[in-house]
């Protein structure tokens, strides 16, 4: 699918609410997971990075709207590789958005040893109300007294280790969050995230307990977010996925097209060599 015509604003305030988001995930971690993970922000004009030693994993270690804001130096992509460097990360990700400075970025960041990795696209609809989602689970909007079911749907849906489910059931009643769980009778099966900054809506977070996979789980939270993000006034609705690839199907991404989503553009990363 070949991305609308590039609107600068758009990019901006996508990648600045990916950033938004991301500061008040890690700022609403628990201070004694914090300490045990090494989580860490590192946020200066020209790019915003977010590091973690105890989680070897690139989702929780990227730099993000590297040169979006204001214009980058080869000195700042050496401060962000060097920084994951002496964490002993080996999985991170410095993501590259379109803008005047791309090619510069490429070769800085090829020049530092980095090499390209599989894109992630990023994706954003309007305010069009979606169509009825069928679905054999009911979802609901999930609150303080379900933060428990939202720790332990998302550290299962990701693979996490248990005792991280406290950093996700700390974002139950933060402000800026709304969460939706998708329920099987009385059982939690698949959870969500939204995160509203300003007229714009970050969706995130969104995980599925493996043995219910594939049953539309997934597509119906997305449905019930977008929704509420309209209801809430967002103008903008944004997310993003793995690059959908021939040899490498992304079935998310085509959820979201279902979903009334246009492909914004794709986002270029670079990390670590095998």
């Amino acid at each position: 699918m070949t991305p609308v015509p590039l609107d600068r604003d758009i990019v901006l305030a996508m990648e600045l609410g990916e950033t938004r988001a991301f500061a008040d995930l890690y700022d609403a971690m628990p201070a004694h997971l914090r300490s045990a993970l090494g989580a860490h922000i590192e946020e200066w004009e020209a790019a915003a990075v977010f590091r973690m030693r105890g989680i070897d994993y690139s989702d929780f270690n990227r730099a993000l709207g590297l040169g979006i804001r204001s214009e980058a130096t080869q000195q700042d992509v050496e401060r962000i590789v060097s920084g994951f460097r002496a964490a002993a990360s080996r999985q991170f990700l410095v993501h590259l958005a379109p803008s005047p400075q791309q090619p510069q970025l490429r070769q800085w960041c090829a020049d530092l040893g980095l090499k390209r990795k599989r894109s992630w696209v990023k994706v954003y609809r309007r305010r069009e109300r979606p169509a009825a989602f069928l679905t054999d689970f009911t979802v609901r909007e999930a609150f303080a007294a379900e933060a428990a079911h939202l720790g332990a749907v998302a550290c299962s849906g990701f693979g996490m280790p248990p005792e991280l489910s406290a950093w996700v059931s700390a974002l139950a009643g933060r402000p800026g969050w709304r969460h939706f769980l998708a329920w099987e009778q009385d059982t939690p099966v698949a959870g969500g995230s939204m995160f509203l900054y300003g007229k714009a809506a970050w969706l995130g977070l969104a995980s599925t307990l493996p043995d219910k996979r594939r049953r539309g789980a997934q597509g119906a939270i997305l449905h019930a977010r977008i929704r509420a993000a309209i209801d809430a006034g967002a103008e903008l609705i944004f997310t993003e996925a793995a690059e959908d690839l021939p040899n490498k199907p992304n079935p998310s991404f085509h959820n979201l097209l279902r979903a009334g989503f246009s492909l914004a553009y794709v986002r270029e990363n670079y990390g670590r060599k095998a």
